[in-house]
């Protein structure tokens, strides 16, 4: 198939609602939608989604029957079939709403995340898989998991790749995790997300006083929030008024688990803000004073990038991804992961030498102008839609 360079493409996402992929098609659809492409959406899940995204996009639901709910009430993990049949019946769903859409307009690309079963899609539609984490990926380096369940998904996703017509990923970690561990040798493009440097911006007004550490992220264990909450001590001994904002919802810790890990003198310095909007979030970073993410791994790091699209410095773990947004020494400050003694003296060393913050957070917003901004990421997209049709 060849497609006239520039003629308008109707691309069809296929997401689970919440998570990096549905914010991804989120900051794409709009901007695709403005080059004169048509967006369609269809959610593995019945809902309720917010769809409030552009009253053009055309939207459908696709969530998989409930024959793997019940197998699994019968046989548990066993082989995995439980999985197998939900793949199957996920697939099955997926298919049917593609060809609903199919007859009110032609379909150019079908993009879907990694994992899902494409063997029957691809022989009908040009498949692209954006690979962005799988739960087996992030379980092979933070561990935990079934290794039988773990080895069919690897299977499974080997198989995806050998049949799809395109492979991306999100950074170079990722992608040259993938080639080792599923033994593809196929080019797996790498396709960061982008940010929009407008909304995500550095305040006009200097850093407020007191000093603010923040965190985004759910309150989990492998986000750190407890290794940040253990190099404080260190960091008020020289700064003792610095505030600790951790926002996201509880998880692993509850906001009780994390206020007792906090002495008593110091809790009323520690803010729980939930949930945020965009705005609100955008709010947040631009008076922090460091962006701190003491994580286990990454495949990308998304809260890093809009931090160093706001200017904020960042301190952060020397793991996944996080080395290609953070250089270390330049855009923040890198440590090992798990050693809150290391993580206490970056924030310190930036605490200490403000000019210093001050030009590492001038050079994320730089590099994220540079290599994230939303007009270069959508035409990386735009390239990598048109040869996948060429």
């Amino acid at each position: 198939m060849r497609l006239v360079k520039d003629k308008p493409m109707h691309l069809v996402f296929v997401i689970a609602p919440g998570g990096g992929p549905e914010a991804n098609a989120k900051t794409l659809a709009p901007e695709l939608e403005k080059r004169g492409h048509r967006v369609s959406v269809i959610y593995t899940a019945k809902g309720p989604v917010d769809i409030s995204w552009s009253d053009s996009i055309r939207f459908r639901f696709a969530p998989p029957a409930s024959l793997h709910y019940y197998m699994a009430k019968l046989v548990g993990s066993y082989h995995a079939w439980p999985l197998r049949m939900r793949s199957w019946e996920q697939a099955r769903a997926v298919r049917e709403a593609l060809k609903e859409i199919e007859r009110e307009e032609p379909i150019d690309i079908v993009e879907v995340t990694e994992g899902f079963s494409a063997a029957n899609l691809g022989r009908r539609w040009p498949v692209i898989v954006r690979a962005q984490g799988s739960a087996w990926t992030v379980r092979h380096y933070c561990g935990g998991g079934d290794p039988k369940v773990d080895s069919w998904l690897i299977a499974e996703q080997r198989k995806q790749f050998l049949r799809v017509h395109r492979a991306t990923a999100l950074s170079e970690h990722l992608a040259g995790h993938l080639r080792s561990t599923l033994q593809v040798s196929a080019t797996l493009d790498v396709l960061p997300y982008g940010i929009d440097t407008q909304a995500f911006s550095p305040n006009s007004h200097s850093t407020q006083s007191p000093p603010v550490l923040l965190t985004v992220g759910r309150l989990e264990r492998r986000k750190g929030i407890d290794v940040l909450l253990r190099a404080m001590p260190e960091v008020w001994r020289s700064f003792p008024d610095t505030q600790v904002r951790l926002v996201g919802n509880e998880s692993d810790f509850s906001r009780s688990d994390l206020m007792e890990m906090v002495s008593a003198d110091k809790r009323e310095q520690i803010s729980f803000p939930g949930f945020l909007s965009r705005d609100q979030l955008v709010a947040e970073y631009q008076h922090a004073t460091i962006y701190v993410t003491p994580t286990q791994y990454e495949t990308f790091g998304y809260t890093v990038l809009e931090a160093m699209a706001c200017g904020r410095p960042v301190v952060a773990t020397r793991v996944g991804a996080i080395p290609e947004l953070v250089e270390d020494g330049e855009t923040g400050l890198l440590s090992p992961w798990n050693d809150h003694v290391a993580l206490s003296e970056a924030i310190l060393e930036l605490l200490s030498n403000p000019a210093r913050a001050a030009r590492m957070g001038s050079a994320g917003r730089a590099k994220a102008l540079k290599f994230f901004s939303l007009e270069k990421v959508v035409q990386r997209n735009l390239d990598s839609y048109q040869q996948t049709l060429t």
